[in-house]
């Protein structure tokens, strides 16, 4: 069935929408952890360097002091070395330079040969005369700028052995980038590493590559590194320091941003084809649903419509004097069906709930009338012979409407299946804790690599352009109610298909001659949330007596009719196992004799309907 053009573009819209709804937040999603993952990566890049850039800062104080104090002991010796010795002293120990101040601070001696004209020592900080005082024994600054060159200097002092001057060591400290690269490691997206003070000023470039300047293209990380230096009065005087007046580091990372930008493109590119592809499915999407809806809304114009017909034939029957009585009975279970599933359908349409659910039912008396519509359709067929053994004590919970028709589909199964002359049976038979709903046929058969997947919708045989429904419909039902639908070949050729049910007793039994009253009767059990199997004879009863449960309450008219009566069927019942049974009658309990097989009296009105307290005890 073609579907409505306005049905479908407004599904189309509706999952179009939706869809790429979708594909739009994954994309956000996969596009923030992408973002995240490469802020995390440098951020822990940029930590890892502070950690080397902080280790060496200590490294070269030690190193520094120790050569420091090997050259007081030769001044102790022999006295202060000449230019030359603090040369040679300076490359044994791998430092830069190495220098003698006075008591002025002014520079005497230096590893530098030809003493540049520099300002006083005590002039970078007043606080360095403490060495010569005794006050301070060693003096060290954090990484300086150096008016030498563009790389950071940093410098430990001491006093001289006979404390008439300082002498001072210096490194440019080429071993911190040396230490910082090695913790970048191969990273070629790290275009740039610089080292700042608090104050902003850049101390020098730590990199690989010629010295560029910071890019506004890519990301920079920050990492702050303390020294043991940060109370130094010569940053202060140099105005490095952070508004507290403390010394710190700031190492500045810059990082390219290509390759997040190539790995966000490559996302786009996947939300792009996901969107495409999005489109697609909503277009699918629409139109099968469009359909579906169609084809319901055709389903419930049928189902509406049926109930007009299905009236009509229901008069006709009413008024049919001369319809043979199988033929009535027959079309009777055709009507009754046929209005059933309509209800149905146009309920579940509705969404309103199923007028009754799976309940207690005996089944004989459900298949009686289906066997006999069965009949009536087929009746016309030479050779064909339907036969039933319906045993009246097999009860099982199941709903009734979709049981008939799970058991009529299986019934049309088996005649289809005779190609000729032959025999269907309907069985219901009782085998321990379960009930079995068996059709046989003696027909053609199922070859045996297609019996397992039968059952499963669009799975058939023998039937073109069959779709496998009936036999999905009737597993589906059986499954739902705790059963199983079992297919197995028969020995002598044709094929047996069984509901396999869990057994189920009513929680009371009514045997009561008048039709009215059992309808009565079951309308408040069903309204208490009761099950009750009601029987109009004793033989009925007696027959169904197997499936019962003997605790279970029995309520037996006092007057049967046909000269049967009650109070013997209560005895009998009594002897035969049954421990509560009631005698219901209308006649005052005081009229009666005194019957101690009885567990009490109670009136015509269903107990379920009465309020507690309301039942008659019986009198002695």
């Amino acid at each position: 069935m073609k579907p409505a053009p306005g049905t479908f573009l407004r599904l189309l819209a509706l999952f179009s929408a939706a869809l790429l709804l979708g594909d739009a937040l994954l994309f956000q999603a996969a596009a923030s952890h992408a973002r995240a993952d490469y802020a995390r990566r440098y951020r822990d890049l940029s930590g890892q360097a502070a950690a080397a850039l902080s280790q060496v800062d200590r490294l070269t104080d030690d190193v520094m002091t120790d050569a420091l104090y090997a050259l007081r002991e030769r001044d102790r010796a022999s006295g202060l070395p000449s230019d030359e010795d603090l040369r040679r002293l300076k490359d044994r120990l791998g430092l830069d330079s190495l220098a003698v101040t006075d008591r002025g601070g002014r520079f005497i001696r230096s590893s530098w040969g030809r003493r540049p004209r520099l300002a006083p020592l005590f002039s970078y900080c007043a606080g360095y005369r403490d060495l010569l005082s005794g006050r301070a024994a060693v003096e060290t600054t954090p990484i300086l700028t150096s008016g030498r060159a563009r790389l950071p200097y940093k410098y430990v002092m001491i006093a001289d052995a006979g404390r008439r001057g300082v002498l001072e060591a210096d490194m440019p400290l080429r071993s911190v980038g040396e230490a910082v690269e090695r913790a970048v490691g191969p990273d070629a997206n790290v275009r740039a590493l610089g080292l700042f003070s608090p104050s902003g000023a850049l101390l020098g470039w730590l990199r690989r590559g010629p010295e560029p300047a910071v890019s506004a293209q890519g990301a920079v990380f920050t990492a702050k590194v303390e020294t043991p230096a940060a109370d130094c009065c010569e940053c202060r005087l140099k105005g490095l320091t952070g508004p507290d007046g403390r010394y710190y580091y700031v190492l500045r990372m810059e990082v390219s941003a290509a390759p997040l930008a190539r790995r966000l493109a490559g996302l786009r590119r996947a939300a792009a084809r996901a969107a495409l592809g999005a489109l697609l499915l909503a277009g699918l999407a629409a139109f099968l649903l469009a359909r579906r809806l169609a084809l319901a809304d055709a389903a419930d114009q049928l189902a509406h419509d049926l109930r007009s017909p299905l009236a009509a034939l229901d008069s006709a029957l009413g008024t049919g004097r001369g319809l043979p009585e199988p033929q009535r009975a027959g079309a009777e279970s055709a009507v009754r069906r046929l209005r059933a599933i309509a209800e149905e359908a146009l309920l579940r349409r509705s969404g309103a709930p199923a007028a009754s659910g799976a309940q207690v039912c005996g089944l004989a008396a459900l298949v009686e009338p289906l066997v006999a519509e069965k009949r009536l359709r087929f009746g016309a067929r030479p050779g064909l012979r339907i036969e039933a053994d319906l045993r009246p004590d097999v009860f099982a919970r199941v709903e009734p409407a979709p049981f008939l028709r799970a058991l009529s589909n299986l019934i049309d199964n088996g005649v289809e299946a005779l190609e000729g002359a032959g025999r269907v049976e309907i069985a219901l038979e009782r085998r321990g804790g379960q009930v079995e709903a068996r059709v046989v046929d003696d027909g053609r058969g199922i070859p045996a690599g297609l019996l397992g997947r039968l059952g499963r919708r669009g799975a058939t045989f023998g039937k073109p352009g069959g779709r496998g429904l009936g036999l999905s419909h009737a597993r589906a039902c059986a499954r739902a109610w705790g059963g199983s639908l079992a297919l197995k070949r028969r020995p002598g050729g044709g094929t047996q298909a069984a509901l396999l049910l869990p057994a189920a007793a009513p929680d009371a039994a009514l045997v009561d001659d008048d039709a009215l009253v059992r309808s009565v009767w079951r309308q408040a059990a069903r309204r208490a949330g009761k099950t009750l199997a009601a029987f109009g004879s004793p033989e009925e009863l007696l027959a169904a007596a197997a499936g019962l449960d003997k605790s279970a309450p029995v309520y037996v008219d006092a007057e049967l009719g046909g000269g049967a009566r009650g109070t013997e069927l209560a005895a009998r019942l009594r002897g035969e196992g049954f421990s509560r049974v009631y005698l219901a009658t209308g006649h005052a309990p005081a009229l009666l004799p005194a019957m101690p097989w009885l567990c009490g009296i109670v009136g015509k009105e269903a107990p379920w309907a009465r309020p507690p307290g309301g039942m008659l005890e019986s009198p002695g």
